[in-house]
């Protein structure tokens, strides 16, 4: 069986995408999209000198509910047809949860 490489995507096309779309992007780019989340919530939360506002905390949730529910069906599973386990997005997901 003869496997074609698919073509690469640019982050450009990965925030452009929206809900009907259904082109496949890598677990990598699901874990960078995650991570560049983390430093948009972590950068301005660490600027607080005293107690954090709830509505930051609340931003910041959103932001985790949001990249959630963006994840395709067929990525939230982790587990393929075959039983293996999609460990980047296992990892990912798991950092969303902490």
């Amino acid at each position: 069986m003869v496997q074609e490489i698919p073509r690469p995507m640019s982050l450009g096309q990965y925030y452009s995408r929206d809900a009907a779309d259904d082109t496949p992007f890598s677990s990598w780019a699901y874990l960078i999209d995650l991570c560049r989340i983390a430093g948009e919530i972590i950068i301005p939360l660490s600027g607080f000198q005293e107690a954090i506002p709830p509505d930051a905390i609340d931003r910041a949730d959103s932001k985790l509910v949001h990249w959630l529910l963006s994840l395709p069906k067929w990525k939230q599973e982790l587990v393929d047809q075959d039983g293996v386990v999609d460990m980047v997005l296992f990892h990912a997901i798991g950092f969303a949860h902490a």
